[in-house]
């Protein structure tokens, strides 16, 4: 996806999901019924509404577990298009985002306006009663696979995965080229996954199917892996030679490190 489409989803997202709160609710049990106050409402006069909202209320409050690197240009991007409206955000892993909110929320407090979290802590905030559906027309033109049908949540980025390894330790010659070339017995001990990878064990559930999936994660923990949360703290990790190896780096931070050297 090119980075002005990731921007507008971004901006999608952050504009249309603080309805919530813009609007004078002070909670999500109340957010079905602010929101069909938009219903039938399109285009330039969706957005004249709530941007009347939004003036009243003059600010939007994030939780992300998006890196504050790739976060910040983007909250800089919409208060360009918005200055009436201050963006603050508070940043943790989506473990961190999650534990926040559903706290939060336990203790009668609504503060985030819009929550950036992976697919499986979505699941269990709408399992807990916490969030609601919202079937934007702005979802319109998104790839239906970057969304859910019942307006749950929206992707606003994809990330391509990639392994990462320390060249001072492993030669590009002899690092793994497939799944099956990682288990083998001589990277024991030399690698490092994240306790979040479960997105990336769904995905080859999917693809391999469970039998075989299960079978590859148990020959993989014979490994030894050493666990570490957070893509970005394992990359870093990666470039300082702490880890020799990561298999599931989000692909830019690898790239990052490299054009550092």
């Amino acid at each position: 996806m090119r980075k002005k489409s990731i921007l507008r989803h971004f901006l999608i997202l952050i504009t249309l999901l603080t309805v919530a709160c813009l609007c004078g609710s002070s909670g999500f049990a109340q957010s079905t019924t602010v929101l069909k106050a938009y219903d039938g409402l399109r285009g330039k006069d969706r957005e004249q509404k709530l941007i009347e909202g939004a003036k009243r209320e003059g600010k939007v409050v994030i939780y992300s577990f998006t890196a504050v690197d790739q976060l910040k240009p983007l909250l800089e991007e919409f208060q360009k298009r918005y200055p009436f409206i201050n963006p603050e955000h508070y940043r943790a892993n989506a473990t961190g985002v999650f534990n926040k909110f559903a706290t939060e929320s336990r203790a009668g407090q609504t503060l985030a306006d819009v929550i950036d979290i992976s697919a499986g802590e979505t699941h269990t905030l709408w399992q807990m009663g916490l969030i609601d559906p919202y079937l934007s027309p702005s979802r319109e033109g998104i790839p239906k696979d970057f969304m859910d049908d019942k307006g749950l949540w929206t992707a606003h980025y994809h990330f391509v995965i990639a392994l990462g390894f320390n060249t001072q330790h492993i030669k590009p010659a002899e690092a793994p080229k497939s799944y099956e070339e990682l288990l083998n017995p001589k990277w024991k001990g030399r690698l490092s996954l994240d306790p979040a990878d479960q997105d990336l064990f769904g995905a080859l559930m999917l693809h391999w199917g469970k039998e075989k999936t299960l079978n590859y994660f148990k020959s993989l923990a014979k490994l030894d892996p050493r666990m570490v949360s957070g893509h970005t703290q394992q990359a870093n990790l990666v470039g300082a030679g702490e880890i020799q190896m990561a298999p599931w780096l989000y692909g830019y931070r690898p790239l990052q490190l490299y054009n550092c050297v």
